[in-house]
């Protein structure tokens, strides 16, 4: 794969990440200890970092107090047609920890407008994925690893 290939698949997957509204996260379940996925809203913190509104209340936000391990997948409108599996899509692994970042509220209000109804509530808190890898398939025969210094930093 040259050098192109993978800058074209690292602008595509950051461009991604940066437009989503919605991502697949995935998380260790705190009873069974195997996999457990659920869609959550996403927007960006100021760093490019996911971050998330999350109520203490939902299964994945109990699933990430008791293990930070998680991974984010985030992909575009799939296609009804044709084959899914030929768009860009990227997955962020890393640990979530509860967002103390000033503004980063405000940041995810501003791209989820009805969040502004519930994110007052007692039970609701920003999380943050602090990533450590980003593993990009940018379509058929395009697959690229990313350190998160390399993915954030370009």
């Amino acid at each position: 794969m040259s050098q192109n290939q993978r800058r074209a698949a690292l602008f595509e997957a950051q461009q991604l990440l940066q437009n989503s509204r919605t991502g697949i996260l995935s998380t260790i379940d705190f009873e069974s200890g195997g996999p457990f996925t659920s869609l959550v809203n996403i927007a960006s913190s100021e760093s490019g970092y996911p971050i998330f509104l999350l109520s203490d209340l939902a299964r994945h936000t109990k699933c990430l107090r008791a293990d930070h391990r998680a991974s984010l997948l985030v992909h575009p409108p799939l296609p009804h047609q044709n084959d899914a599996l030929t768009v860009c899509r990227a997955t962020i692994s890393g640990t979530v920890q509860l967002d103390l970042e000033n503004g980063d509220q405000t940041r995810f209000i501003e791209r989820h407008e009805h969040a502004r109804l519930y994110s007052g509530f007692g039970d609701f808190r920003m999380w943050c994925l602090v990533p450590q890898h980003v593993y990009v398939v940018g379509g058929f025969g395009s697959i690229h690893d990313f350190s998160a210094a390399e993915f954030f930093s370009s």
